[in-house]
């Protein structure tokens, strides 16, 4: 039995893991990225058919990691997917004071609900079929040792007794998984009923407190009117007009209207809480952009108004158009020693599945052709006299291939690849890689993925037409 658990952790888990019979299988973690671990990949690379729960610690002992609520439904769900317990040491969370009082708790993804039933139940009926065996081994011992003499079934007295120990422990497996799925879903539904409470108590203040400012307000109101009403004829009536004014602002204040239409992306006051500060976050999700950082070496090759690729690490390999609308004049961080500056790429297409708080990347255009030949740059070489040359392998009447040396003009660079011109260089021609001026005239045999003995290695490039790109991102 394995327990997947991030690393560093609490000493004592090592302890109480092992003392249930099981094996910790750490997950690394390292402070360069600052012992962070939320990465579904990394996770699920761990996970074998011996595993059987994740244990988290958030806030992290000892490094300090707070899981934002995005990386604790990936956890969750990853548990759910792949039918693991998920436990959850959440000892330190009333002792986090970074944006607000607290952090996100598990029990709040009710969905988990439904697996612990579910385990609940699994381990109900898993407990009854381990008692069943053992009832049946213990009937067989107790027979078999009644009268020894008797053969029961062609088994010796040792192999029964060896099935009812087995048949015991299975039993008290059982019985052990059955009592922590029982304290799983006793110890969810506490939470639950805990938060249930909490938040009807919440309610419940702030709608008394909401009833009296307004009868307070509304009788202050009604004496205005009344006073105006009395003294309207006899007197000057502006001061009472004016504090009835002031009385029908303090009523409108009581609504929170928009200044501006969008999509509401964070809510930052709670029922009953004092308002301060911003109350909700509105963005239009419409016109999106990407932050992104331009290394030192590539700033001198982009400018404001550069065409860009956008690519989101959730979206596979869709590109969507945008435009660099912003690059910084200043520097504003240095990682691993290289010096980055601020720059916004904007998303040029309309209706993409792009949504705010993606992590994406963009590759900024700062040259580009079209239908010209590329060929990768482990395929060059240079010539006796100095010049950029390709090995072709042209296919002879018998079969066998011939090189031929085939001298270039290199163009627009890429990542991956380079703009070449030659005489007899076309889309479908077989290019050798890695090789040199000794194989010129020699007839061989390319290796196409095969054990070949040939030395150098032949490579089919389908020399499609396609755009050579030169970028930075």
């Amino acid at each position: 039995t394995e327990v997947i658990i991030p690393e560093p952790y609490y000493p004592n888990y090592t302890t109480f893991v092992h003392a249930a019979g099981g094996v910790i299988r750490a997950l690394p973690t390292n402070p360069w990225e600052g012992y962070r671990y939320a990465k579904r990949e990394r996770i699920e690379s761990l996970i074998t058919k011996n595993t059987r729960a994740i244990l988290i610690t958030n806030p992290g002992n000892p490094t300090g990691v707070v899981l934002n609520e995005d990386e604790m439904r990936m956890i969750a769900d990853i548990a759910k997917e792949r039918d693991l317990f998920l436990i959850c040491d959440e000892v330190y969370r009333e002792f986090c004071y970074d944006d607000h009082f607290g952090v996100p708790t598990m029990a709040k993804f009710r969905d988990i609900d439904e697996e612990l039933k579910t385990q609940l139940a699994l381990a109900k009926l898993e407990l009854e079929s381990a008692q069943q065996t053992f009832d049946f081994a213990e009937e067989d011992l107790e027979y078999f040792e009644a009268d020894s003499s008797v053969s029961y079934g062609g088994q010796t007295l040792r192999a029964i007794r060896e099935a009812y120990e087995d048949a015991e422990t299975a039993r008290d497996s059982a019985r052990k998984s059955l009592e922590l799925a029982q304290a799983a879903v006793d110890s969810q539904l506490a939470a639950y009923a805990a938060a249930l409470d909490d938040a009807q108590t919440a309610y419940d203040n702030a709608l008394v407190n909401q009833q009296a400012v307004e009868t307070s307000v509304r009788q202050g109101l009604e004496d205005q009117r009344a006073a105006l009403s009395a003294s309207r004829a006899s007197s000057d009536t502006s001061v009472q007009e004016l504090e009835i004014e002031s009385l029908e602002d303090q009523i409108l204040d009581c609504t929170v209207t928009a200044p501006v239409s969008g999509t509401v992306t964070a809510v930052n006051v709670t029922v009953g809480a004092a308002p301060a500060g911003v109350l909700f976050v509105i963005e239009d999700t419409s016109r999106l952009e990407v932050d992104v950082a331009v290394k030192e070496y590539d700033v001198g090759a982009v400018a404001e108004g550069m065409q860009a690729v956008v690519r989101a690490d959730a979206l596979e390999d869709e590109e969507f158009s945008g435009k660099l609308t912003f690059l910084a004049p200043a520097a504003s961080q240095q990682t691993g020693g290289t010096v980055e500056y601020e720059a916004t790429v904007a998303v040029s297409d309309a209706g993409t599945p792009l949504r705010i708080g993606m992590s994406a990347k963009a590759d900024v255009i700062v040259e580009e052709k079209e239908g010209v030949l590329a060929v990768p740059y482990e395929s060059l070489g240079v010539s006796e006299e100095g010049l950029d040359v390709v090995y072709l392998a042209e296919e002879q009447e018998d079969g066998s291939f011939l090189v031929r040396e085939v001298p270039v003009t290199l163009g627009l660079e890429g990542e991956l690849s380079v703009e070449a011109e030659g005489e007899g260089l076309e889309a479908g021609c077989l290019i050798l890689t890695n090789a040199d001026e000794t194989l010129v005239g020699r007839a061989i045999t390319p290796d196409f993925g095969g054990d070949a003995e040939e030395s150098a290695s032949g490579e089919l490039m389908d020399m499609m037409l396609e755009e050579a790109r030169g970028s930075a991102s």
